[in-house]
């Protein structure tokens, strides 16, 4: 086990993901170099956001006048964030919005060891049993090509 770093300066506590049981890790001081740690158990993934902003493309809802949402007078598809298509009834715009800086170590080993590098209680608390043994990837969409 790797030795647990004396200026350790987060704290793991037991969460849930979705309904599954899992952990995060919370900051003990102000200076700590993050905001939050979230254990994704179904891809045994561990995601760290950093208190560092960054600029980030969004898009949002385009607003008339009176504060409502402007509709379009004719429905268009567009790529959802789960890649498939969706249809929208809604104007839309893309901001720049300031967001964490996102880390993610999806190595079990290195996840691991960044644990032990920075929280505090990393050998009393048994982070190890939210691991999953098997992770199942979800099936991709195949990219048909045109041949010219």
């Amino acid at each position: 086990m790797t030795q647990i770093a004396s200026d350790a300066t987060m704290h793991l506590i037991t969460s849930h993901m979705d309904g599954t049981p899992s952990f995060r890790l919370i900051p003990l001081t102000n200076n700590c170099p993050f905001s939050e740690g979230i254990f994704i158990p179904q891809t045994n993934a561990l995601i760290m956001l950093s208190v560092a902003l960054k600029d980030n493309l969004h898009m949002v809802q385009v607003r008339n006048a009176n504060g409502d949402v402007d509709e379009l007078k004719k429905p268009r598809l567009r790529r959802g964030a789960d890649g498939k298509p969706e249809q929208v009834n809604y104007r839309e715009k893309q901001v720049v919005l300031q967001g964490p800086t996102e880390y993610y170590i999806t190595e079990k080993e290195e996840v691991k060891k960044f644990i032990a590098l920075i929280a505090k209680n990393a050998s009393d608390f048994d982070y190890e049993k939210f691991f999953k043994s098997e992770i199942i990837m979800p099936e991709t969409q195949k990219i048909i090509m045109p041949v010219n």
